[in-house]
């Protein structure tokens, strides 16, 4: 019972526009590198997302 209402609220929750709540098998993590493919989908290259910090 408990997990049919928690299953509701999360439908509900996702189909609201304003929310940031990830869709089902989706999730919100910080992100390094992008992955590049080339038109046949094969990795093209890597790029890095972070700054360098320079001390």
């Amino acid at each position: 019972m408990i997990l049919q209402v928690l299953c509701d609220y999360y439908q509900m929750l996702a189909n609201y526009p304003k929310t940031k709540i990830a869709r089902p098998g989706y999730s919100q993590v910080p992100c390094s590198y992008a992955i590049l493919l080339n038109t046949a989908g094969d990795l093209f290259s890597l790029i890095t997302l972070t700054e360098c910090k320079q001390k």
